[in-house]
């Protein structure tokens, strides 16, 4: 479906959407525990009902209670599984090397561009110890077992692969190493699957290059956990509070490790009135001046960076992000196109964005290209546009932010679906 977006001064509360960046490490962790765990999870995105689909084929179980999920954790894995990842890029390389461990078989399917998104130094590393598998692409079948060793992985690619075998490795009888080649982007995904680990009672020792990975561990489940609000998500209501609102955040952490939390420090940057207030994050509309950002270790925040950008005086500068083309679209092509659209001058680089602050989005028509961050940039345009807005493939936040769309209207924001 298409939506069509209007114009719009932005104004309100709403409370950030749990992180789905936490919530996937969580749910894993309870599912390999000794006992049962309670996670305090309100809203459920399309990838975290994928992670939990997985796991359930597993041989894990959930029961909603309110605003809590109960997870039974896995005690007698299936000798074979059918995982269906949707188009969960995070759920596919989570769990490949866990299936691995617990099943002697597994096929795994997806949807959308899934099968396009890398997953070859994975299974390039896991055939090396132990395993084997059908094809290289989605769909494909794994069969064999996973062995420990040593296991090289580049730092430049995705950091997913990482905290699918720090989860995996420790159920292992031996010790593994990991070992990274070349600088690691994304780092803060890394160190957020770390302190979930931690949790769990799991240790991972630090190297020169990587990791140590002690075998034989067991997860022990910390009984209750509650997860935060997800940076992410939230960075669309930033924007849009910076860009033309007054807007209030409730349920972000301050301290977090999630990276996407670097998106306060860039507004604040770029000359945005934002400040945490009684545990709240506040915004307010600001004379905004361009700057340039690499998002290297932060990709996700491209999109919203780009429609704040795109309002700020001056020239702003995107780089580091050449990982963002293989997302579920490729973002930098298709928000520079959007971008285009809507009147801005955009010049689009491998990794990056040259932007050209205007004045205001002049409106007209964009497409969604059925990506949640795609969708939810250009929704943000609208609060700063002369003419509304029309954007394909609304139903895409459904994948990260079911309640996005609500959470606009909850703030004034004035959209109808065509």
């Amino acid at each position: 479906m298409a939506v069509m977006v209007y114009p719009n001064f932005i104004k309100g509360n709403i409370k950030a959407v749990d992180s789905k960046t936490l919530g996937h490490r969580v749910l894993m962790g309870a599912c390999l525990s000794d006992k049962e765990t309670v996670i305090r999870l309100k809203e459920l995105s399309l990838d975290l009902v994928s992670t939990m689909e997985c796991l359930e084929a597993l041989g894990a179980s959930f029961v909603r209670k309110e605003a809590s999920i109960i997870v039974s954790p896995i005690k007698d894995p299936p000798v074979t599984a059918l995982l269906n990842v949707g188009e969960s890029g995070s759920t596919l390389r989570f769990l490949l090397p866990l299936a691995a461990v617990l099943t002697k078989e597994a096929e795994f399917r997806g949807t959308g561009k899934l099968p396009e998104r890398p997953v070859d130094d994975l299974i390039q590393e896991m055939t090396k110890n132990g395993c084997v598998f059908s094809s290289k692409k989605l769909p494909f079948t794994i069969g064999g077992t996973l062995k420990p060793g040593k296991y090289t992985i580049p730092g430049n690619v995705t950091s997913q692969y990482l905290t699918g075998l720090l989860f995996a490795l420790p159920l292992l009888e031996k010790d593994s190493l990991i070992e990274i080649k070349g600088p690691l982007e994304s780092k803060g995904y890394v160190d957020i699957t770390l302190s979930v680990l931690k949790e769990f009672n799991i240790e991972v020792g630090k190297t020169k290059r990587g990791y140590k990975i002690k075998g034989n561990q067991k997860f022990k489940s910390p009984e209750t956990l509650e997860v935060e609000g997800d940076w992410s998500n939230a960075a669309f209501f930033m924007a849009m509070g910076a860009l033309n609102g007054d807007v209030t955040i409730e349920g972000l952490r301050e301290d977090s490790l999630q990276p996407d939390r670097a998106f306060l420090n860039i507004l604040k940057s770029m000359g945005a009135d934002a400040a945490f207030k009684n545990r709240s994050l506040h915004i307010k509309k600001s004379q905004l001046s361009g700057v340039d950002v690499d998002v290297s270790q932060c990709p996700d925040l491209l999109p919203a960076l780009a429609a704040v950008m795109a309002q700020a005086k001056g020239d702003s500068k995107i780089y580091g992000g050449k990982r963002v083309r293989l997302k579920e679209s490729d973002r930098i092509s298709t928000i520079a196109k959007n971008l285009k659209e809507l009147g801005i001058h955009v010049i689009e680089e491998e990794d990056g964005l040259l932007i050209k602050g205007a004045d205001s989005f002049k409106g007209g028509a964009v497409i969604g290209e059925n990506d949640h961050r795609i969708v939810m940039a250009m929704t943000t345009a609208s609060v700063k546009s002369i003419s509304p807005i029309l954007i394909t493939d609304e139903e895409a936040v459904n994948k990260s932010y079911p309640e996005f769309f609500n959470d606009f209207k909850k703030l004034g924001g004035d959209w109808s679906v065509v």
